[in-house]
């Protein structure tokens, strides 16, 4: 069962949208209104990404997402960062 990271696809929104909305999801305060709010917001990274050095990828499970990950780095202080990620609850522990 191999994992990997790929950068995040406007496909990706099911299944975020999925692991976001869960209630028992408390780690962020993040609620897609539905999968194509998040579609839409997968889309307007692409932008971001390059204007303010974010790099947002999904983690794959053989292929499956189960959550994403991001990186974001101070466009002032190029030394400075902040990591973050969420898993879907089928793998927490895991």
């Amino acid at each position: 069962m191999p994992i990997n990271i790929r950068p995040q696809l406007p496909e990706d929104a099911q299944r975020f949208y999925e692991i976001l909305n869960n209630k028992n999801f408390i780690f962020l305060d993040i609620r897609p209104e539905s999968p194509q709010s998040e579609k839409d917001y997968i889309i307007s990274l692409h932008t971001k990404n390059s204007e303010i050095q974010n790099h947002n990828f999904s983690i794959l499970l053989d292929d499956y997402v189960i959550g994403g990950i991001g990186v974001k780095i101070d466009q002032h202080r190029t030394f400075i960062g902040e990591i973050g990620y969420f898993i879907d609850e089928a793998f927490w522990g895991k």
